[in-house]
């Protein structure tokens, strides 16, 4: 995808097949829903594939899978605002979609869209039990936010056009979106939507972080990158090996930066990229932009 254009050029087989799952889910149930639950009494598609108490009372156990397929509609059925939220969402997930994909390949990005959707709707079902208010939960916003995340630690400073006017930056956009998100919430007071973005969010930045060797966009929050990575390591009881670099040519601690460069492009051309530790990934990064600095 060229950085100014307003659609990928190619679109993975995983993608065309969620959004034709998510478009048919969610129109099929818009049109029919009214005509269930007024004519002939009985519950309509949103009922039974949103994400709800009541539902998982009745073991309707596909709900925390089918609500993130599902725009959520009210009692009139379809309108323009209907159309254009499932069409920004169908983009979205079209253009972020393809663009995370493209980097993190079907596995990891099918367990970044469904878990994260899976955990957001959980929080949001324990928030529902603070607050004592039972509404049904639909649609994917929670696992387009990790999405979204994820996709602006990738391309932290690449503009692209999107449905803009004017370029505008992965790590602008995510900041504008996290902080429109949380003045709704709190103005309004809704825990249950607050925790579910906030869920999404967080899932999108840890499996970044963690999983995929990846550093937030933000100057500011890379010191508490390096202290999540340092807990996880001692954790893991690594600090000492993990962490350590050493030229798999040589099976020796390279001295210098140079030195380090080569030892991880040496390891990338014969084990892949995966095949570096978030520590090796986050170093890399690191002088890269130390790099980039010095020439300046």
């Amino acid at each position: 995808m060229d950085n100014l254009s307003w659609g990928p050029t190619y679109t993975p087989t995983v993608i065309k097949r969620l959004l034709v799952v998510m478009a048919t889910l969610s129109l099929l149930s818009a049109l029919t829903n009214n005509l269930f639950v007024h004519v002939f009494s009985l519950p309509g598609l949103q009922e039974w594939l949103s994400l709800s108490w009541n539902g998982l009372r009745h073991y309707y156990l596909w709900q925390p899978i089918t609500y993130l397929f599902l725009q959520p509609i009210d009692s009139y059925g379809i309108q323009l605002s209907y159309l254009i939220s499932l069409c920004f969402n169908l983009y979205i997930l079209w253009v972020v979609g393809t663009m995370v994909h493209e980097r993190i390949g079907t596995k990891h990005f099918l367990a970044l869209f469904f878990l994260s959707g899976l955990l957001a709707g959980f929080v949001a079902l324990m928030s529902m039990r603070l607050v004592e208010t039972y509404i049904p939960l639909a649609g994917p916003t929670a696992s387009l936010l990790a999405l979204f995340v994820v996709w602006a630690m990738f391309y932290p400073s690449n503009d692209l056009l999107l449905f803009f006017l004017f370029p505008v930056s992965p790590k602008f956009l995510l900041g504008v979106v996290c902080g429109v998100l949380a003045i709704i919430c709190i103005a309004s007071l809704d825990l249950v939507s607050f925790a579910f973005y906030a869920t999404g969010i967080l899932f999108g930045y840890f499996y970044g972080l963690l999983l995929l060797g990846l550093a937030s966009p933000y100057e500011f929050t890379k010191p508490f990158d390096r202290k999540v990575l340092g807990v996880i390591n001692r954790w893991r009881g690594q600090e000492e090996n993990d962490t350590k670099i050493v030229d798999i040519s040589t099976g020796e601690s390279p001295e210098d930066e140079d030195a380090f460069v080569d030892a991880m492009l040496t390891k990338i051309s014969r084990f892949g990229e995966r095949s570096l530790t978030p520590f090796e990934r986050q170093k890399m990064q690191q002088i890269s932009e130390k790099r980039m600095r010095d020439h300046r």
